[in-house]
């Protein structure tokens, strides 16, 4: 279910079962076949009926068309103070859009940020370093360790703005490699993650395709966190952990988000008790 789509807003959950679309029963349909019962003109409506195994509900739900469109990054205000910024991939430019935003949160008055990388597959690494020197002072990012033990070390760069306190950062099992590079720097600099272990991707690879149709992808360098962890095949684990489940990212029912809210909170809480002292 996208965030913020005609069927998150309608209320779908992951994991429901479509038994119609329009009252034509979808049993023994290709998907290709249920897509097209389902897409058409924008503003157009489309019932479904779902089957919600997790409570046995059969459930009717009118929704209407839209154009969906996820940005590559997004930010909101959740509470007074609180800023959350969702980053869905690491494009070209997305650190540009991240620096913009966090302007933006900082404007309206955000004192404390909810990174939130989930179902973020990745993308580029040198996108991935900027967005990490905007959240932390000094210091490595990440390490790539090539063959022969050659290595590359990526340091903070010097960016503007920068979101240095009461920050949290939100990750699952969907978000891997850039994500992973981001999440491991600031959970080693002290950042709390809060949610699902990560994928587990942490390397380089080179993808070689040959005439007959084959291929070769072979890993040619591997990612070490700032502190030297090797995150391949095993995932950051989260500070906090807290299961997303059926909700939706993003939403008020989303468990991982409410936890974060509350963190941040106290972290923000305890900073203002600091300063009085």
């Amino acid at each position: 279910v996208v965030e913020d789509s005609p069927a998150a807003r309608g209320g779908v959950l992951p994991q429901d079962a479509i038994v119609s679309v329009n009252g034509q029963p979808v049993a023994g349909r290709s998907l290709s076949d249920v897509r097209q019962m389902i897409t058409g003109e924008e503003g157009g409506e489309v019932v479904l009926v779902l089957f919600r195994s997790s409570t046995g509900e059969t459930l009717t739900v009118p929704l209407i068309r839209a154009r969906i469109a996820q940005p590559t990054a997004s930010a909101r205000m959740l509470a007074p103070e609180i800023g959350y910024l969702r980053l869905t991939q690491f494009r070209e430019g997305s650190a540009a859009q991240v620096a913009s935003l966090l302007r933006q949160l900082q404007s309206e008055g955000a004192r404390g940020l909810i990174l939130d990388l989930r179902n973020n597959p990745g993308g580029f690494l040198i996108e991935s370093v900027d967005i990490a020197s905007h959240l932390l002072r000094s210091g490595v990012v990440i390490t790539v360790r090539g063959t022969r033990d050659r290595t590359t070390t990526y340091l903070v760069r010097p960016r503007e703005p920068k979101f240095l306190a009461n920050v949290v950062v939100l990750v699952n099992r969907r978000s891997a490699s850039a994500s992973e590079v981001v999440a491991g720097a600031l959970q080693d600099a002290g950042v709390q993650l809060i949610g699902e272990r990560t994928f587990g991707k942490g390397t380089v690879q080179l993808v070689y395709e040959f005439d007959d149709g084959s291929g070769l992808r072979l890993t040619v360098a591997r990612y070490l966190t700032r502190s030297g962890r090797e995150v391949d095949g095993q995932g950051l684990v989260p500070d906090v952990v807290v299961p997303l489940g059926l909700a939706v990212v993003g939403t008020p029912s989303d468990p991982p988000l409410q936890r974060a809210i509350t963190v941040v909170t106290d972290l923000l809480r305890g900073a203002a008790l600091a300063a009085t002292r």
